[in-house]
Parts: C-alpha cells; structure tokens; sequence
C-alpha cells in the first residue's frame, strides 16, 4: 500500500496562483456502473468489495486531466451507515477511500468528501458532530490535502461542519451550500460569509446546470469573496456527453472567474476534457 501522502504544508489558495481555474474529477457511478456496480448498491460500498474498479475509475479521470482527485466517501457516516446495518465498518471505509486513491495515482491533491447525511430535517448540534466528526478526522488522519464537502441543503449544518474542521482538520476547506431550484442566495450570503472568517475555508455553491439564477449568484459571491467554487451537476441523460447546457453554464461560470469546478452528478471523463479544452482555448487567445 502506498502511504505517501502529500505534506501538510500545501496550501490551496497558493496553488491557486499558480495554475487557476481547477477541475476535479467527475461522478465515477457512470464508470463503476458499466464495471457491473448493482444500481441500488451505495458507492462508498465499492471501497470494499470493487476496490479495483474504484481505482480503475480513478484513473480515467486522470487520464482526461483532473487537477485534483476527491475520495470515494461520500455518505460514509454513521447515520448512513447504520441504515444499512454496517456503521462497524465507518473507519474502513473512509480510509480505503483515502488509500484506493493514493495507490491509483499517487501523490497527487486529494480532497477528502463529505455530503450531507439523508436526512428529513436538520441535524441537531450533537447529532452533527456524531455523524461528521469522525469522517472528517479519519480523512484528516489518512492526508487528504483540502475537506471537500457538498450536497449541503441545511446551511446551519454546514456552518457546523466548518466548526468541527476548524477543529480537527488543519488544512483547507471547500465548503458548497446547495440551493433548490426555486431558492436563490439572497440571505445565505452571510452564512456563507461567516464561515470564511473561520479561516482557511473557500465557500460555494452546488447547482444543476439547469439552476435559475446560479451565475448571478456565483457573480455575487465572487464579489464578496474572491475565491470561489462550484459543483456543477449535468443533466440527467444517456449519452453521457456534456450538454449545450451544461456548456453553456460552465463557460458562464468559467467567465465569472469562478477559481474552482468540481464535477458532480451525471459528469464523465467527457465532460472534463471538454473544460479543459475550453480553458486551454481560452488561454491562448
């Protein structure tokens, strides 16, 4: 197994100067899946018993060009874990997740993924540090470089999130509030606000390519912020393609100066070689 993990010196923000915008890797369920992944089976399910198609997907990506990797851990929690009748094996899941990364591609940036527990309401204060706590330490404890979290609905829960990083993860954090359709920014701005103050945090947003109002939002934010990131979600399809949609709206957020594109739901190899190509293009003229 290899342990080598990149030193806890890295800093985002100085990356960032030095080659920006940055694209994550995308969605590894259309890959996984045409490996034969059951449609009903949790993905973080894979990190035990489809290890070598987890690394197999990982490398895909890196073919395609993703400048950073996040780790397969997303819903690896208690509260989820528990619904499926093994939260004894919460640890072991989020440490293969960290180490089915580094033994894929080596020492490249790795950011350690939360998503909001499934939930029906918000998470109490005590019932948040239960559920995200000990993920956050384990990939913390493993060297994920940055905590990467999305799918955030319940912005009072995000802010807790970014309190226990604080906390016990040292590093970076990219923290992303998903707004619904019908819901703009409007006053989360200031929640978003509040935790960039806790230090070492960049906040953004996490949207469908069909979301009223994102690159307003996106510019709003940007303004008040500087550093921003976005998960982009694509359209539900087949063809696994990037949409005109999906085009359209990254290049829009792209245009914003937006620093940091993460690829989320429905996104293949296809849809980062097409930003790549679009920032290569961009760049030389």
């Amino acid at each position: 197994m290899n342990t080598e993990i990149t030193p806890p010196t890295f800093s985002l923000l100085d990356w960032l100067q030095e080659r920006a915008p940055l694209f994550s890797e995308g969605s590894l369920v259309p890959i996984l899946q045409k490996f034969g992944l059951p449609a009903n089976q949790p993905l973080y399910l894979a990190n035990l018993e489809q290890m070598d198609w987890v690394r197999a997907a990982y490398k895909s990506y890196q073919r395609a060009g993703a400048d950073f990797f996040r780790t397969n851990t997303a819903g690896a929690n208690v509260l989820e874990l528990t619904q499926q009748g093994i939260e004894d094996r919460e640890e072991a899941i989020n440490n293969n997740g960290m180490a089915l990364l580094r033994e894929a591609l080596g020492r490249v940036v790795s950011a350690g993924l939360l998503r909001q527990a499934e939930s029906q309401s918000e998470l109490g204060e005590h019932l948040v540090e239960r559920v995200y706590g000990p993920p956050i330490v384990y990939l913390s404890d493993t060297g994920a470089d940055l905590l990467w979290a999305e799918g955030f609905t319940r912005l009072e829960e995000l802010q807790q999130v970014a309190r226990l990083a604080r906390r016990s993860f040292q590093r970076d954090c990219v923290l992303h509030l998903r707004l619904a359709p019908d819901i703009r920014l409007g006053e989360r701005l200031d929640g978003l606000l509040e935790m960039v103050q806790f230090g070492r945090i960049i906040v953004g947003l996490h949207a469908s390519a069909l979301q009223p109002g994102l690159v307003e939002d996106v510019e709003q934010l940007v303004s008040e912020c500087g550093v921003v990131s976005v998960v982009l979600d694509e359209l539900p399809q087949t063809e696994q393609q990037p949409s005109a949609w999906f085009q359209r709206k990254a290049e829009q957020l792209l245009e914003q100066e937006v620093a940091i594109l993460g690829l989320g739901a429905n996104t293949t190899p296809e849809h980062l070689r097409w930003l790549r190509d679009f920032r290569d293009g961009s760049e030389s003229t």
